[in-house]
C-alpha cells in the first residue's frame, strides 16, 4: 500500500515555549502583527511569521470577541 505523502504535523509544529509567548502576550491584547514584532528581537530567526501566530491563536480559540465587545457593535 502507498504511504502518506503529506506532511506529519508533529514534526513541523511550533515550539512549546515559543507558543506560550504567544499566547500570553495574546490575552494582554496584542494582536498578530504586535506579538510578531515584539518576539523579534528576543527570538531573532526562530521567530514564527505572522500567519503561524494566527494560526496558534486560532488553536487555542482566543481570536474571538468577548462577549461584551460583541454586543456593543
Amino acid at each position: 500500500m502507498p504511504q502518506r505523502r503529506g506532511p506529519r504535523w508533529r514534526v513541523r509544529r511550533t515550539c512549546g515555549h515559543i507558543e506560550q509567548q504567544v499566547l500570553i502576550l495574546r490575552r494582554n491584547g496584542a494582536n498578530r502583527y504586535e506579538i510578531y514584532e515584539i518576539l523579534k528581537p528576543k527570538l531573532k530567526h526562530l521567530t514564527p511569521s505572522p500567519s503561524t501566530i494566527y494560526r496558534i491563536i486560532k488553536r487555542h480559540r482566543l481570536n474571538r470577541l468577548k462577549r461584551s465587545y460583541r454586543s456593543s457593535f
